[in-house]
């Protein structure tokens, strides 16, 4: 029994590596504008709100943390500078693709499973089109723009919340907490956690269509995809954001 089940996770790790070749392979001939455009309809306008809500309150709750802690060495004053390197650098990138993981993965999986059980794939293939080119390649391309956008959006909402506390705790002028960003915050935090996002958005993507596209098993199928590429993708994001920290600041 514990073969089979390793058989099959190498299995399915096979199977996706295939799926991902294939489905950058179709990327070209490039896919219709309007398909993209909707797309980055999706990742940006809709998905902004609940990012700019949670980089909120993390950066609320982290400052609020910080302080508590600094103040026992006399250091609060640098709340701005650590706040600014923990977003830039690991919180910012990651909770807004762990969040975008259950909004998009989940949705992505969810329509094109319930394309691959009514047939439509099918139908799609008889007229010519080619399903990844159609489903899969716009995504890739919108979300390549879109995650790294929205990740800049959550660092600022985020810094600026810090501020916000900073504020009202310690009395803190914007420009001092500026100030303090200024000197600890580096091109490098900034320049890892973008190149972050456009490997975090790819995993976003390719886990949700990957799930999608291997959908069985009717209605119930579908439930199971969903839930499985949110877990799938959230576990990547995660793995991938180690072998991304290692090689930046190993």
């Amino acid at each position: 029994m514990k073969m089979e089940k390793i058989n099959r996770y190498f299995h399915n790790i096979g199977n996706f590596a295939i799926f991902a070749r294939k489905a950058y392979k179709s990327v070209f001939p490039w896919p219709k504008f309007k398909n993209i455009f909707k797309d980055l309809y999706e990742m940006s306008i809709k998905s902004f709100p609940i990012v700019a809500l949670t980089s909120s309150f993390m950066g609320l709750i982290m400052t609020y943390q910080l302080i508590y802690e600094l103040r026992k060495y006399g250091l609060e004053v640098n709340v701005g500078g650590i706040v600014g390197v923990a977003v830039t650098r690991e919180l910012g990138p990651v909770f807004a693709a762990l969040i975008l993981a259950g909004r998009l993965s989940s949705a992505i999986a969810a329509e094109i499973g319930s394309m691959k059980i009514s047939e439509q794939i099918d139908a799609l293939k008889l007229m010519s089109v080619d399903p990844l080119n159609y489903l899969v390649a716009p995504r890739l391309i919108a979300a390549i723009l879109m995650v790294p956008l929205l990740t800049v959006f959550a660092d600022a909402i985020a810094i600026f919340s810090g501020f916000l506390v900073s504020y009202n705790i310690l009395d803190m002028s914007l420009l001092r907490y500026i100030d303090k960003i200024q000197f600890h915050v580096v091109t490098m935090d900034i320049l890892s956690g973008l190149i972050k996002s456009l490997f975090f958005s790819q995993v976003i993507v390719m886990v949700g269509a990957f799930f999608g596209y291997t959908t069985e098993g009717g209605a119930e199928g579908v439930g199971k995809s969903t839930t499985n590429a949110v877990v799938y993708a959230s576990v990547l994001i995660l793995l991938v954001d180690y072998f991304l920290t290692a090689l930046f600041f190993g």
